[in-house]
């Protein structure tokens, strides 16, 4: 897994993680905010392809953009697909 972790704009702080054909993006309002904090809002990007289409599913973690999750092992939290 390649993570890292830079400012966006003094805005976010960003926190980007690809394994495979899967990245998470958590984003918090505080650059200093820490991956254990439960500051996060975290989106699952996931790119799968069968039959020569590929498909692209964007879910929150739980559902919604709050900002309420912790980012230190995002792959655990739960995205539902609508």
């Amino acid at each position: 897994m390649d993570a890292y972790l830079q400012a966006l704009g003094d805005i976010y702080a960003v926190i980007v993680e690809k394994d495979g054909d899967i990245t998470y993006i958590a984003q918090a309002k505080c650059d200093a905010a820490a991956k254990t904090d439960a500051v996060w809002r975290v989106k699952r990007v996931k790119v799968t392809s069968s039959g020569g289409v590929e498909r692209t599913t964007v879910s929150w973690a739980g559902g919604h953009p709050g900002f309420s999750h912790k980012a230190d092992n995002m792959a655990s939290l739960t995205y539902p697909e609508y």
